[in-house]
């Protein structure tokens, strides 16, 4: 699971304006990778990229980068955020991957994952195509090139290739001197949205960052007003022209029922994100009145009520999770920070029973599934999460929520520390089904043999995880939450039914 994110005018700008947006905009989605971040960035005339390992907060530290950036004066940036699936966490599989051609050099950063690496890469190998990472996202950008006969202006024809051949999963940006390509894959499995405003087109992996963006030019000063925040469609392919128009062309028919990742709703997404839109509303999700009010404020009112944030869906999640497997007499109810939080809230609402925060969530460490490596995860979940040990002088009887199992390796830790703290009993709820089946479509498991749900019975991770119970959410609670839609979801993950197909 990665993240994508790009400023780009479609009049000439400040390039420091240029800048600010995308920094602003990528940072925003740090949450989906944190290994390495890289970002291609033009003037018009040349594009240069650039990757680096860390967060994207500390790129105002990197002299070198900001020197780059300052001498250039690019017109438009595209940022990549890396979180490993394919290929070791090297800077050589950091992205954006990019080739020199004779006309000129090509970018391509992604969101997703090739179903069958070797074979695709074996395939593209045997028709001249010369690798230098282990990174799926050279697959996409070779195959793209190889069909466009390594013709810039033919790339068009290279992604519909690909869309109706390639065993994968994508939300990508295509970048070269003057033009950028956006592009979702016809299961709609990774979400990308965009929206056009003062003489830009900006988009994000999450539709946080462009409210983000919205955010910093109701500051500057700008009176926006009403502003469409839209979603690439499934299928679809976006020419955005430098300085000039954007087209909006046919990649391959949208699959009649979609493979929109659950995951991403339990767990990846912010959650002030509005993941997946509204199938109804086709490619706009919802609007936003942006509106000065007084001499130095304004309002920014997202105008849709009909596409909830993703904390309203774990909140969901947390009540019919309360709904299934209440904990009699508890004394309280905490979540793991931040990943339970808005479960553990609906959880206690529905069940009757005080919340109260009993862990404190080091702000400095980073997301711990996102965190390549067992090893590197255990050291991680240590440090992460301490007690507040107060609270267990007189709460003997904890329910822990959280939003899902995938490695055990967080909540097994956060028992052992709860019981140090003065926990007498610790119950075990999870905000979705146990996940049973490794991920094709971006997400980091490798095997079964990592997931203990895999071979284990609940009762039996309950025991190895040192609790007292432990209770997951039903598959068709899950499904209940997605709503009319719901069959337009993968469940993968959870049930072991593989929807995508090429």
């Amino acid at each position: 699971m990665c993240s994508i994110f790009g400023a780009i005018p479609l009049e000439v700008k400040d390039p420091l304006e240029v800048q600010t947006y995308t920094m602003i905009g990528a940072n925003f989605l740090q949450h989906r990778g944190h290994e390495w971040y890289g970002l291609a960035f033009s003037n018009g005339k040349f594009l240069w990229i650039e990757r680096r390992s860390g967060l994207i907060i500390s790129s105002p530290d990197d002299r070198e980068l900001v020197r780059l950036i300052k001498e250039n004066q690019p017109q438009m940036i595209m940022f990549q955020t890396r979180f490993s699936t394919t290929g070791p966490s090297t800077s050589i599989n950091a992205q954006p991957q990019f080739l020199r051609l004779r006309q000129g050099a090509i970018a391509l950063g992604s969101n997703g994952d090739v179903f069958d690496y070797t074979k695709e890469r074996e395939r593209l190998e045997k028709s001249g195509c010369d690798f230098q990472s282990q990174n799926d996202s050279e697959i996409l950008l070779h195959h793209i090139l190889l069909n466009s006969g390594d013709d810039p202006d033919n790339i068009p024809k290279g992604i519909q290739n690909l869309m109706g051949n390639m065993p994968a999963t994508f939300s990508f940006w295509l970048a070269t001197e003057k033009r950028v390509y956006l592009a979702r894959d016809p299961y709609g499995n990774r979400p990308l949205y965009y929206m056009q405003v003062g003489g830009y087109f900006i988009f994000a992996s999450e539709d946080c960052a462009l409210l983000a963006v919205l955010e910093e030019r109701a500051e500057a000063g700008y009176e926006d007003g009403t502003v469409e925040i839209n979603q690439v469609l499934p299928g679809e392919i976006i020419e955005v022209n430098l300085h000039g128009p954007v087209n909006y062309l046919k990649g391959a028919d949208p699959k009649a029922i979609l493979a929109q990742c659950t995951f991403e709703k339990v767990y990846f997404a912010r959650p002030d994100s509005r993941v997946f839109g509204s199938l109804k509303q086709g490619r706009l999700c919802y609007k936003v009145l942006v509106l000065p009010e007084g001499e130095d404020d304004y309002v920014i009112q997202v105008l849709d009520d009909s596409v909830e944030e993703v904390g309203s869906f774990r909140y969901r999640l947390g009540e019919n999770l309360g709904v299934e497997s209440p904990v009699e007499q508890a004394d309280c109810v905490i979540s793991v920070p931040m990943s339970g939080d808005f479960a553990a809230l609906g959880y206690a609402h529905k069940t009757g029973t005080e919340f109260q925060i009993g862990l404190v969530r080091n702000p400095y460490y980073t997301r711990t599934f996102t965190s390549p490596g067992r090893e590197n995860r255990q050291r991680l979940a240590r440090l992460k999460y301490q007690p507040m040990r107060g609270l267990y002088v007189r709460a003997k009887r904890i329910v822990v929520v959280d939003d899902s199992v995938i490695f055990a390796t967080t909540l097994q830790r956060l028992a052992r520390k709860l019981r140090i703290a003065g926990a007498q009993e610790v119950h075990g709820r999870i905000s979705c089904p146990p996940v049973k089946c490794p991920c094709p479509y971006g997400i980091d498991m490798s095997s079964k043999g990592q997931l203990p749900a895999a071979s284990m019975s609940m009762k039996e991770v309950g025991n190895m995880l040192k609790l007292d119970s432990l209770a997951h959410l039903s598959l068709e609670m899950l499904q209940a939450a997605n709503g009319a839609s719901a069959k337009h979801y993968c469940y993968a993950c959870w049930n072991g039914e593989f929807p995508i197909h090429y």
